[in-house]
């Protein structure tokens, strides 16, 4: 068995906003260096922009799970 040190993750992100702003959404998840799914998320995010969708969805909360799950 490899140590968590040993693999390569990729966290893939997006957010979309309808108009914007508007009602927006985001969503993330964690695969490791196979492809294999490790976790994921998405979620409703209330009224904001394009961009302060897709900054949530990637830069704050997948990058913080990444984080809890020391990767």
């Amino acid at each position: 068995m490899q140590s968590v040190e040993n693999l390569n993750f990729k966290l893939h992100t997006d957010g979309s906003a309808l108009y914007n702003p508007g009602p927006a959404a985001s969503g993330w998840s964690i695969r490791d260096h196979s492809g294999k799914w490790n976790a994921g998320f998405a979620t409703r995010i209330g009224v904001t922009s394009a961009l302060g969708a897709e900054l949530r969805g990637g830069a704050r909360d997948g990058l913080i799970t990444a984080r809890d799950l020391n990767i």
